[in-house]
C-alpha cells in the first residue's frame, strides 16, 4: 500500500487562499499548488446541517435523519440536542477501515478515537463533536505536555468581530496553534507506521467565522475593522508555513492531499435563526416580547449602521441585556456546570486551578484528556438551548402551534405536533396549513436595512409523515436567510431589532482540492462532489482496495502512479 498524507484547511475558502497564494503570501502552498491537479470541489446542501465531515470520513451519502441527524429534539421535554461524532453511521465505518489503512489521524472532525490506529481528538479542532481523547490513551495528555495545548482551542467563541484586542489574541493563539500542530504532525508521522497520515487545519475554520468581513465587500460590517483583514492574513500565513513543514518530512513517495471541504460567505444566519424568529414567534403567538423594542426611528435616521457591543462584551451577553427580564449573571442561568463556570472571570480562575486543566488565550479553560472510554464518548448528546440565546424560549414551545429550533445557521421551524410531541396541539390534518402559515410568516417579513424579503428560500425538510418520523425529525420548515440581517419588520409585529451581528462567516459548498506526488502531473479537472475525495484517497492508496460507498475516484488525479 503507498502512503498518502492528507491535510485539510478546514472552511478554507478557495477564493481567499488563490488571491494570497498569487499575491505570494503563502509560498508554501503556492509551490504545492504549483505541481498539483486542482479539483474544484461542491458540497451537496447537507454541509448546512453539520454532517459534512460526518459523511466526507464515511464516504457516503448523508440523509436528515438517524444516526446522521446532528440536532435532536426530546418530544417529551422539548429540549434541544446536539449528538457528537459516531464512529460508524448507518454502518458506515470511516473510509479508510474497509480499505485496510493503517491510519493516523490528527483533529479530523468527525471523527472518534475508536477503530484500528492511531488517533487524537479534540486536540485543536474546531467543533470537534468529540472529547479531548486520544487512541493509545493517554498519547494527547503526553501531547499536550511536550508542544503545549492548542491555545485557541474552544476560545473563539469568547471573541466577538466588535473587539480587536481579544482579536489580537485569538490571532495569535492560532498562529501559535498551527506552528503546534505541525509540531505533532511531525512527531506522529515518525513515531508509527502508516498508509494514511490525515491532519486538518482548524484555524482558518476559527479565524474565518469571526473575521470573514474583513474580506466580505457585501457584510454591513465590512469597513467596520481595518485590521481585521490583516489578522486574517496571518493566520492564512501560519497555516501556510505549518503544512510547509508536514510536507517537508513526508516520505519521498507519499502522495500530498490538501484540500478544503467547503468555504466560506458572509454569515446571515446566527442572529436571524436563534434570536430575531424566535422572538417573532413568540410575539405572535402570546402578544408580548421577550425582548426589549429599539428605537429603530432613530436608527434608520442614522442609516441603519450596525450594532456594536459595548467594550469587551460578548454577543451573547450583550443580546441577553437585551431581554425584557434579563438575567442577573449572564449565562449562569441556563448553563450549568463546567459550561457556566467557564463564562465568568471567577469560574475560569477556579476551573484554572483544577489538575490537568489549562486556559486558552481568551481564558477559556482547556480540559485535559478524557478518562472515559472510546465507547462511553462515541455519539454523546451535548444540550443545545442553555448555549445558545434561543433557548430562552425553550420553556414556551409547549404552548404555541410552531417554534423555532436551535441551529448554528439557517433556521429550522418544528409544527408542535399531536401525536408526536407531548404538549402536541396542530391535528395532523392541520399540519401542511400550519407549515404553510409558517412560509407566509416568513415571507412577509422584510429587512429592515434593504427592504427586501428576508428569506431565499423556505422548504419543507421531508414530504414524509411527519407521525412516522417521530424519532428522527427534527424541524419540519428549514429556512435559508438572504443576507446578514440584524432586524426584522413583520406587518403585524413590526420590526424586531436592531440587535449585533454575532459571527460574520458562514460556510458555503464550494471547496477545493490539491493532489500532488511521484507520477501525478499539474493539471486542472473539472469540478467534482466532496463525495468523490474518499474513494480517490483509496485508490492512491492501493489499486484494489474497496471503495467507500459513494463517490467515485478522480481519475485525472490518479495519474501513473504504481504500486511498490
Amino acid at each position: 500500500m503507498r502512503q498518502v498524507i492528507a491535510i485539510g484547511v478546514d472552511a478554507g475558502s478557495v477564493g481567499l487562499i488563490e488571491e494570497l497564494t498569487a499575491a505570494g503570501s503563502l509560498p508554501r502552498l503556492a509551490a504545492l499548488r504549483s505541481r498539483s491537479v486542482h479539483v474544484p470541489l461542491r458540497s451537496d446542501p447537507t454541509h448546512r446541517h453539520g454532517v459534512l465531515w460526518p459523511q466526507f470520513v464515511a464516504g457516503a451519502e448523508a440523509r436528515l435523519g438517524g444516526d446522521w441527524l446532528r440536532f435532536t429534539i426530546d418530544p417529551a421535554t422539548y429540549e434541544a440536542y446536539q449528538t457528537g461524532a459516531r464512529h460508524t453511521i448507518d454502518g458506515h465505518a470511516p473510509f479508510w477501515e474497509p480499505a485496510g489503512a493503517r491510519v493516523v489521524t490528527l483533529d479530523v472532525p468527525g471523527t472518534t478515537v475508536l477503530g484500528p490506529g492511531v488517533h487524537v481528538t479534540a486536540w485543536g479542532a474546531s467543533a470537534p463533536l468529540h472529547a479531548r481523547a486520544s487512541q493509545p490513551a493517554g498519547l494527547l495528555r503526553d501531547l499536550d505536555g511536550r508542544f503545549g495545548v492548542h491555545p485557541g482551542f474552544g476560545n473563539e467563541y469568547d471573541c466577538g468581530w466588535h473587539d480587536p484586542q481579544r482579536l489580537d489574541q485569538l490571532t495569535r493563539a492560532l498562529e501559535v496553534g498551527a506552528h503546534r500542530r505541525a509540531e505533532i504532525a511531525i512527531e506522529l508521522m515518525g513515531g508509527a507506521d502508516w498508509d494514511l497520515f490525515f491532519t486538518v487545519m482548524s484555524e482558518s475554520h476559527s479565524a474565518s467565522e469571526v473575521m470573514w468581513h474583513a474580506v466580505a465587500d457585501d457584510h454591513p460590517l465590512a469597513d467596520f475593522d481595518p485590521g481585521a483583514r490583516a489578522r486574517l492574513e496571518r493566520v492564512f500565513g501560519a497555516i501556510d508555513d505549518a503544512i510547509g513543514r508536514i510536507v517537508d518530512h513526508a516520505p519521498t513517495d507519499a502522495a500530498i492531499v490538501v484540500f478544503s471541504l467547503d468555504g466560506m460567505r458572509s454569515s446571515h444566519g446566527d442572529l436571524p435563526s436563534i434570536v430575531l424568529l424566535p422572538e417573532l414567534m413568540h410575539r405572535l403567538a402570546f402578544g408580548t416580547p421577550m425582548l426589549r423594542d429599539q428605537d429603530t426611528d432613530a436608527w434608520r435616521r442614522a442609516g441603519c449602521p450596525p450594532v456594536v457591543p459595548p467594550g469587551h462584551r460578548l454577543w451573547r451577553h450583550d443580546v441577553d441585556a437585551h431581554l425584557v427580564d434579563p438575567p442577573p449573571r449572564p449565562w449562569t442561568h441556563a448553563v450549568p456546570g463546567y459550561q457556566a463556570a467557564r463564562r465568568t472571570a471567577v469560574g475560569r480562575r477556579v476551573l484554572g486551578r483544577i489538575k490537568g486543566v489549562q486556559l486558552g488565550a481568551l481564558g477559556v479553560p482547556i480540559p485535559p484528556e478524557s478518562a472515559a472510554s472510546p465507547a462511553e464518548l462515541d455519539g454523546g448528546r451535548d444540550p443545545l438551548d442553555g448555549e445558545l440565546f434561543i433557548g430562552n424560549y425553550q420553556p414556551h414551545r409547549h404552548a404555541m402551534r410552531a417554534f423555532a429550533l436551535p441551529t448554528f445557521g439557517d433556521a429550522y421551524v418544528r409544527i408542535n405536533l399531536a401525536g408526536r410531541d407531548a404538549g402536541g396541539i396542530v391535528p395532523i390534518d392541520e399540519f401542511e396549513d400550519e407549515c404553510e402559515a409558517v412560509e407566509r410568516m416568513i415571507r412577509s417579513c422584510r429587512d429592515v436595512r434593504t427592504g427586501e424579503p428576508v428569506a431565499d428560500r423556505i422548504e419543507r425538510v421531508a414530504p414524509d409523515d411527519p407521525l412516522a418520523l417521530t424519532d428522527d425529525r427534527y424541524g419540519d420548515v428549514f429556512v435559508e436567510w438572504s443576507r446578514p440581517i440584524d432586524a426584522f419588520e413583520h406587518p403585524d409585529v413590526g420590526v424586531i431589532g436592531p440587535l449585533p451581528f454575532n459571527r460574520t462567516g458562514a460556510h458555503h459548498e464550494r471547496g477545493f482540492a490539491w493532489v500532488s506526488g511521484r507520477g501525478i502531473a499539474p493539471a486542472t479537472v473539472d469540478e467534482h462532489a466532496v463525495l468523490d475525495l474518499p474513494p480517490t484517497i483509496v485508490r492512491l492508496l492501493a489499486d484494489d482496495a474497496p471503495l467507500p460507498p459513494s463517490g467515485a475516484p478522480i481519475t485525472q488525479v490518479l495519474g501513473t502512479r504504481t504500486a511498490p
